[in-house]
């Protein structure tokens, strides 16, 4: 009988039991990896240029160009992606390499998955999250272009922070904008009120990259703004989100 007054287990369920853990963590880091390397639509390997949507994951700019002139180019993998109609719903990534691994140019590290990688929606550049954690700043550290947390997206993220991501997804639907920033639908210019429209626009655009600054609350900066204040953190390298001073700063 065994310790606990019951049968005792065969060795090899004991063995089926102790490697189980282990197989599915095996796993876990066989995607992981996988996510890094190849493109999320087509499975071929990762070559720049690259894009990502709004749920962090990488791709081939053009598996993305081919999938939008024909869903049906990449069979089921294509129902995947319901959220990518056009190509404002994803952001072309400024990358940098060495000895052709992709890399961040502020940390010099690796981007395949050994740290948490981000990238700006405002200007597509990537880094490691620890260069945005470490350097206190709401610009760009390479093109100096402003930025908003909401605008920080986590490259092939983990469940909370796709949880996140989703949410922001979301509010940008419900507000009539793509994940770009962009405006989700083309409204159509009137001779007279082509130059209003030209503002109401770029009125859009600040509001995702300095939302704090922006005086008028209409429908979609309300929605926006509430968006940010729900994940308005500073994203660690480790995963965690410690909380900001402020939205914005200047």
């Amino acid at each position: 009988m065994g310790n606990d007054g019951g049968s005792i287990p065969l060795r090899s369920e004991l063995v089926k039991l102790k490697g189980a853990p282990q197989k599915v963590a095996e796993t876990a880091t066989a995607n992981n990896e996988h996510a890094w390397k190849y493109c999320a639509l087509s499975r071929a390997a990762l070559s720049e240029p690259l894009a990502s949507d709004a749920l962090g994951r990488l791709y081939n700019k053009e598996s993305i160009i081919r999938y939008i002139l024909d869903n049906d180019a990449f069979g089921d993998v294509s129902h995947e992606i319901p959220h990518i109609k056009k190509m404002k719903d994803v952001v072309e990534l400024k990358t940098s390499k060495s000895q052709d691994k992709f890399i961040c140019e502020v940390t010099r590290r690796d981007m395949n998955g050994s740290s948490k990688f981000v990238y700006l929606t405002t200007c597509g550049h990537v880094f490691a999250a620890e260069a945005l954690h470490t350097i206190e700043t709401h610009e760009c550290l390479i093109c100096s272009k402003p930025y908003a947390s909401i605008d920080i997206i986590t490259l092939n993220p983990n469940e909370s922070d796709r949880e996140l991501l989703q949410t922001r997804l979301e509010g940008l639907e419900a507000a009539g904008l793509t994940h770009s920033g962009a405006p989700a639908k083309k409204e159509k210019k009137r001779k007279a009120g082509a130059i209003e429209d030209s503002k109401d626009r770029k009125s859009q655009r600040k509001t995702i990259a300095m939302p704090s600054t922006t005086k008028e609350q209409g429908p979609r900066s309300a929605v926006l703004n509430s968006l940010l204040h729900k994940t308005d953190d500073r994203i660690a390298p480790d995963g965690f989100m410690t909380r900001g001073t402020s939205s914005r700063v200047g």
